[in-house]
């Protein structure tokens, strides 16, 4: 959302409230401001409905974090849409471009996959494939991606890592991105605790799963 849509936002969040018997300080109000503002005003509309109309939970007054969930939806559905996401990219830009998702989780997943480059040459259409993307990226997701760093292309190799600016791939493209440091040419690991937390992790959902 954008500030000039922040009267809106005020509005649905007050009706709610008024709704529900409550009454919000200015304090809170912020919170809740802050707490969702990266999201689409449409989306956040919808989300406040389904709590409302949830037979459940709609008698309650919300928290940030009940809206929240009603907009992310499961993990599960968070890695299959990031899966599709990297399936549009890999077809729309291939492995000559440095790219860089808006979603560090995206690219902590790909670098654990050995990197942008070695995912554009694989076959996409194995259903391995997908499967080990999303069991990744669930992993990374709980344990934290580390630094969003752009994942290196061919070009980007032969020029013996100058890069020049990375592609954007992700919802925010419009927004400037912070880079931190210059990634180099190749695959760049994670820090080694958080590549354990992740293997880990993963050993775990193998060990339930079998």
């Amino acid at each position: 959302m954008t500030d000039r849509e922040k009267p809106e936002f005020m509005k649905l969040l007050m009706s709610t409230a008024d709704l529900h018997g409550k009454e919000l300080s200015t304090d809170v109000v912020e919170l809740w401001w802050n707490s969702l503002k990266a999201f689409d005003l449409n989306q956040v509309r919808q989300a406040f409905s389904d709590h409302i109309q949830d037979p459940v939970k709609g008698e309650w007054m919300p928290k940030p974090a009940n809206i929240i969930a009603k907009l992310e939806g499961s993990p599960e559905r968070s890695a299959l849409l990031a899966w599709t996401e990297v399936e549009e990219a890999v077809s729309s830009v291939g492995r000559y471009e440095t790219v860089q998702f808006t979603d560090p989780v995206i690219n902590a997943t790909i670098r654990a996959l050995g990197g942008w480059i070695s995912l554009c040459d694989q076959n996409l259409d194995e259903p391995w494939m997908q499967k080990e993307f999303e069991r990744r990226y669930l992993a990374y997701s709980e344990v934290g991606a580390g630094l969003n760093e752009p994942l290196p292309g061919l070009l980007q190799i032969q020029n013996k890592g100058h890069r020049g600016d990375p592609k954007m791939i992700g919802s925010n493209c419009g927004q400037q991105v912070r880079m931190i440091g210059d990634p180099g040419v190749g695959f760049l690991p994670l820090p080694e605790d958080r590549t354990e937390e992740v293997l880990k992790k993963l050993s775990e959902k193998v060990t339930i799963e079998e």
